[in-house]
Formats: C-alpha cells, sequence, structure tokens
C-alpha cells in the first residue's frame, strides 16, 4: 500500500490471518484516514504510517494493543482509547484510538 494516495479506507476481517504490518508499509498512503487492524496482528514495523499525513482513526482489539505495547513500550497505545499524536510514524496530526 506504500504510496497508494487515493486509498482511504482500510479495514480488515476481525479473523484475517494477517499478522504482520511491515515497515513502511502504508508510507506516503496520504489520503488515508482510517484503519481497522485485525486482532491476529502482533507486530507493526517501523515508520508503517510514516507521511500517512490524513491517518486520524486506528482501531485495533484490546489484545492486540496489549501485545504492541509489550513488543514496543515506548509508543504506549492507549488500552481504553484516546488520542496519539503519533502512530508508528504517523505525521499527520492526532490519530483517535478506538479499541474493539
Amino acid at each position: 500500500f506504500r504510496s497508494a494516495t487515493s486509498l482511504a479506507t482500510v479495514t480488515f476481517e476481525a479473523d484475517s490471518s494477517l499478522n504482520n504490518i511491515g515497515s513502511d508499509a502504508f508510507r506516503s498512503a496520504t489520503s488515508l484516514t482510517s484503519i481497522t487492524i485485525p486482532a491476529n496482528v502482533t507486530e507493526i514495523g517501523e515508520n508503517a504510517f510514516v507521511y500517512a499525513s490524513s491517518l486520524t482513526n486506528v482501531s485495533l482489539y484490546l489484545e492486540t494493543i496489549k501485545y504492541l505495547n509489550t513488543a514496543n513500550p515506548s509508543l504506549s497505545i492507549p488500552e481504553d482509547g484516546g488520542i496519539m499524536s503519533d502512530f508508528y510514524g504517523s505525521t499527520g496530526g492526532n490519530v483517535t484510538i478506538t479499541v474493539l
């Protein structure tokens, strides 16, 4: 999805077999406003959303948040939802975290 400038929304099914979002996966996806990340994801690569300047909403499952926070404690995704100023390199401002 790198440089997919017309991509606005991405929703993976809850039971998706996706378990990793690679580094720079959504780099420069400048129209991406929201993404729903499936429960099986255990890793998000460095700067996966760098220059995704329109990203405002990320939906994740609580178990995914807990795993990601353990793997990368400096990121600290809010387990009860909330606002983050940076989500894996996003550069557009605040990102709302929704817990599924």
